[in-house]
């Protein structure tokens, strides 16, 4: 089980689109991931090795069934 206690706080990412932080990231966190904002609700792409968020366009979902 991960013990957050144990994770060394890396930053706080703010969003592109009204300046919320909304994303807290711990020293491990690598890569890519889309998070919508909290207060403004668009959504943003994060990268978590520069520390940056840019906004992207909301995506289409498809019901996928597994067959």
């Amino acid at each position: 089980m991960l013990d957050v206690a144990e994770l060394k706080f890396k930053g706080v990412v703010a969003c592109p689109a009204c300046g919320k932080e909304f994303v807290f990231a711990y020293s491990d966190a690598k890569g890519h991931s889309s998070v919508p904002c909290i207060r403004c609700k668009r959504i943003s792409m994060v990268d978590f090795e520069t520390m940056t968020a840019k906004l992207i366009p909301p995506k289409n979902r498809k019901s996928v069934r597994a067959c």
